[in-house]
């Protein structure tokens, strides 16, 4: 069954959300790729990059595809020294310069969710304090978000990254050692790091919005396959896709 329709999906999920098991209150989603398409480590790392060459020159030759969570551990270490708010500035300016697009159906979802007094959150390998930024400046009812971080000396953040972090497939670790209590109904990601999430969830919600010659590509498309294999809810670039089986036993 599928809908191309981004309205027709929305009925669906409120009606499984509407006869959703009592205590299931949760929905969690990634953020680069999920929420938005870019990402927003690199938005600000192009920034700083532009500002302080030199201090982030090493960051310029890690691949992103292969060493994506190395480039998210140095990136966050490299704001050491700076106050929160120094680099809320940063991050300020960095989205002022290039925005982050929210695809307009996951923004609808985020809307209805709150209205259903479900908790919202956001588990992400990019910085922790960026995403917020992000949350609040484009208005999203966001209840949490669980990023990469470090320590800080009072508003002074240092480079004694916080463990567990939420790459590559500890992403539900941290998300369980948050919210230990909450049951997941709804969860969302883009690639195959998000799939331990997506299992916690009774509603997964797959993303695949990244062209041919986007680095990450290959990682939605694995995790594309795994959504069509599986029965999972899947959302292909302008088109919302879902198969019966994911949903009867939910709305039935």
């Amino acid at each position: 069954m599928k809908f191309h329709r981004e309205k027709e999906l929305l009925n669906l999920i409120k009606r499984a959300v509407d006869k959703r098991p009592s205590g299931k209150n949760l929905a969690v989603l990634d953020a680069d790729g999920t929420l938005w398409p870019e990402d927003a480590n690199h938005i600000l790392l192009d920034y700083q990059i532009k500002k302080n060459k030199k201090k982030f020159q090493e960051l310029l030759g890690i691949d992103y595809q292969t060493h994506r969570h190395k480039l998210c551990e140095v990136f966050v270490q490299k704001q050491s020294g700076l106050t929160l708010e120094q680099f809320k500035s940063k991050g300020r300016e960095a989205f002022k310069q290039n925005p982050l697009h929210v695809f307009p159906f996951q923004r609808l979802l985020l809307d209805y969710l709150k209205k259903q007094n479900m908790k919202v959150a956001i588990v992400t390998a990019s910085i922790q304090w960026l995403v917020e930024l992000a949350v609040e400046i484009y208005h999203l009812p966001v209840d949490l978000v669980l990023g990469m971080k470090t320590e800080r000396d009072g508003k002074i953040i240092t480079d004694k990254i916080l463990y567990p972090a939420p790459v590559g497939r500890h992403k539900a670790e941290v998300l369980l050692k948050y919210l230990p209590e909450e049951s997941c109904f709804l969860a969302g990601g883009n690639t195959p790091t998000d799939q331990p999430l997506l299992e916690l969830a009774d509603l997964p919600f797959v993303v695949h919005s990244a062209n041919s010659k986007n680095v990450i590509f290959p990682a939605e498309k694995k995790l594309k396959q795994l959504a069509l294999k599986k029965n999972w809810i899947l959302f292909e670039k302008k088109r919302l896709i879902t198969r019966l089986n994911c949903l009867k036993n939910l709305i039935f």
